[in-house]
């Protein structure tokens, strides 16, 4: 049935129970369904939209965001700065920071949303000498303490 079928799609590219974001890693199986004849697509639509969301809502759904690869190089002297703002302020998991002769390297993966004017920040913290970049890594799961955090904001 095609209103099912809609009802599906509509669920899990926009429509899903924690933010309104898209439902991934998810199989839907009918294995039954009846209705009178006449009966409109509309309704029979609305039914499979609140049968799945009430399903969805009563698993353990997990919230993922786009991390980033952060490559971030600097004098050996603004390190600890640098380090101590990517653990308090932005989640950050350092991955590597080596030092050699002439500077450090520092990588880390950081949330997306935490990098917002992000360069701007290496380079107050580092007084302009800081020569930062990202670039997509992957969807990770949101921590479940951070899930919630996002979850009421989206809601507020």
């Amino acid at each position: 049935y095609k209103a099912i079928q809609n009802a599906v799609r509509a669920v899990c590219m926009g429509g899903g129970p924690l933010v309104s974001g898209p439902v991934t890693e998810l199989s839907v199986e009918l294995i039954e369904f009846s209705c009178e004849q006449g009966t409109s697509l509309n309704l029979i639509s609305y039914a499979a939209r609140e049968c799945l969301v009430r399903t969805l809502l009563k698993s353990e759904l997990r919230l993922s965001e786009p991390v980033m690869k952060v490559e971030i190089k600097l004098s050996e002297e603004y390190v600890e700065l640098v380090l101590a703002d990517l653990a308090k302020n932005r989640r950050a998991v350092v991955k590597r920071v080596v030092t050699d002769a002439r500077a450090s390297y520092l990588e880390a993966e950081v949330p997306l949303e935490h990098l917002l004017e992000y360069s701007n920040v290496v380079r107050g913290l580092t007084s302009g000498y800081g020569d930062y970049s990202s670039r997509f890594l992957a969807y990770k799961q949101v921590a479940m303490e951070h899930q919630k955090t996002i979850m009421d904001r989206n809601q507020g």
